[in-house]
Formats: structure tokens, C-alpha cells, sequence
């Protein structure tokens, strides 16, 4: 019988993760694989981790010399966007990374709109149009978006004639995660899907998958995150709302904000698939039963 890596792990370190880490946080950190935005962040936050994966989708060696996560880039009117995980290698192109476990979030103007704001960050004064470094925006998917039935598309190629014709330097990649085949690409999808370190592939997510989940700074790291995570949603939600209190009434608008606030967090965590209701319901203060509704709505699976 296999053994997990769970029942590896030392006594002593165990109970002092437990006495530290919200039971709550311990549960989604355990059951998280690298399809989690703030997951897959934390162990891309290593360059050279970055780095790894961009050889194996793109088939390429480079050197990265800067990694980002949660990378915000601002433009000139004041919008702003924020990418999942953000690099640069040593020849000066771009990359970056994003996991998509909607569908409607891997549309390839999506990649054209985070590919403008890269390039808008890219030049220096005095530089032109021709000085543009190449640029990849790279979709890992939860479903096959395409429905073509490859692990791997570049819409410079498959999709539109565009790209290719006029030489843009942009590149569109996305990557079906669903292919868990044995050759490189597929062992590493089935690793972005793996929560047990000793079923990972590949050593470096294997390293990773261990310090986040079973040892204590790691998990640490990892519940302070995601704290974060969601007190920066429910800000948003606050200033959202803060209008509605002035023409509404205050108590009225309260009332409005809390019962729509606690919605809207509930949707969002359900698309963290590892959560369960039990969590949501205590993280979004909305009652068990209105959650379980939520997620029968979405079809998505508990």
C-alpha cells in the first residue's frame, strides 16, 4: 500500500502546525493543488520553479531573471491589472502565467489585454514600437477551452493568421491541464493537479508541495495568504458598497452590502474547489444551506 506523505510527517511538527494554523486553513492547504490561484503563486514565487515550468510548456531554456506574483501593473487613466505570475528572462522577453478554471477567463482578448499592459510597462523613454520584447501570455486551463483535443495551442497559430503574418512578437499558449499523458508536458499537468507531494512528478514541485503543506513556516506562509486573500476581497466589497450606505441609509445599506458581500465571497471560494461548504458558510457568514444552493447552481463538484 502506498504510503501518503501525510502519514510521513513527524509527530512533533504536526501538532505544532496544528497549534498555529487555523483548522480551517490546514484542510484547503492539504487538499490544494497547484489549479489554486494563491497556491500555484506560492510555489512559482521561486524563479527558478518559474522557470521549469516555462521550459516544459514552451519546450525552451531560459534564464529568469525576474519572477513576480500578484503582479499589478498600472496604466496611465488608472485602471490596473493584476497577473497571476509575471517574468523576465535574460534576453528581455515576457511571460506570464495564468490558471484558468473558468472558462470565460482564458478568452484570448483576455491575453491581449494583460499582453498591453506588459508591453505598456516595457519601454523606456525614447524607445519605440520596434523595441517591444516578445511577449507570452500562457492560459493553463481547467478544461480543454479550444475543444481540439491538444495539450498544447498557440493562437499566433491556430486561431488567427494575424500574429504570424505581421511578426507581432505576441504569443498566445494555452495549455489543456486535463492531459495527464507521460510525456513532459503531461507529467507536469498531472503534477499541477497532484495535493500528495509523493505523487508529484517532478522533484522541484515535489520540494515545494512538502514546505507549503507540511512544513511549518510553509504552512504559515500559506494560511497567512490566504487571510490576506480574503480580507483584500471583502475591502473590495466594502468600498464597492460604500456609496449605496450614503444614498440608501446606512443601516439599509449595511444590511445590503453584508447579504451581497457574503454572496459574492461565497461564489468566489466555491471556485476554490478544495474548500467545502462548511468553510465557505463560516468564511462568507452565509448559511450552510444557501451555500450547498450556490454550488448546485454552478455544478461544481464538492
Amino acid at each position: 500500500m502506498n504510503t501518503t506523505y501525510e502519514e510521513k510527517t513527524d509527530l512533533s511538527e504536526e501538532e505544532s502546525i496544528r497549534a498555529s494554523v487555523p483548522e480551517k486553513w490546514l484542510e484547503f492547504i492539504r487538499k490544494a493543488t497547484m489549479m489554486e490561484n494563491v497556491f500555484m503563486g506560492m510555489v512559482l514565487s521561486d524563479k527558478e520553479c518559474v522557470k521549469a515550468v516555462l521550459d516544459i510548456i514552451l519546450k525552451i531554456n531560459l534564464t529568469v531573471i525576474e519572477s513576480n506574483i500578484e503582479y499589478e501593473i498600472k496604466s496611465v487613466n488608472g485602471r490596473s491589472v493584476t497577473l497571476d505570475v509575471f517574468a523576465v528572462d535574460s534576453e528581455g522577453k515576457r511571460y506570464n502565467i495564468e490558471i484558468q478554471r473558468d472558462d470565460r477567463g482564458a478568452k484570448p482578448k483576455r491575453a491581449r489585454l494583460h499582453c498591453a499592459y506588459m508591453d505598456s510597462s516595457a519601454l523606456k523613454k525614447g524607445q519605440f514600437s520596434e523595441d517591444l520584447p516578445e511577449c507570452y501570455v500562457i492560459f493553463i486551463t481547467e478544461n480543454d477551452v479550444l475543444k481540439g483535443g491538444l495539450p498544447i495551442y498557440n493562437i499566433e497559430q491556430v486561431v488567427t493568421q494575424t500574429n504570424s503574418l505581421f511578426n507581432s512578437g505576441l504569443h498566445i499558449v494555452y495549455v489543456n491541464s486535463q492531459i495527464k499523458d507521460n510525456t513532459p508536458l503531461g507529467k507536469l499537468m498531472s503534477d499541477f493537479h497532484c495535493s500528495d507531494p509523493s505523487g508529484a512528478n517532478y522533484g522541484f514541485i515535489k520540494q515545494k508541495l512538502e514546505y507549503f503543506k507540511y512544513k511549518q513556516e510553509g504552512v504559515k506562509k500559506m494560511s497567512s495568504l490566504i487571510q490576506s486573500y480574503i480580507d483584500s476581497q471583502m475591502e473590495e466589497y466594502k468600498k464597492e458598497y460604500s456609496l449605496m450606505w450614503i444614498k440608501q441609509g446606512i443601516e439599509q445599506g449595511k444590511a445590503e452590502m453584508k447579504k451581497e458581500s457574503s454572496t459574492e465571497t461565497a461564489k468566489r471560494l466555491l471556485k476554490m474547489s478544495n474548500f467545502n461548504d462548511n468553510i465557505i458558510s463560516e468564511i462568507s457568514q452565509l448559511p450552510v444551506e444557501e451555500v450547498c444552493s450556490l454550488r448546485k447552481n454552478a455544478n461544481i463538484q464538492s
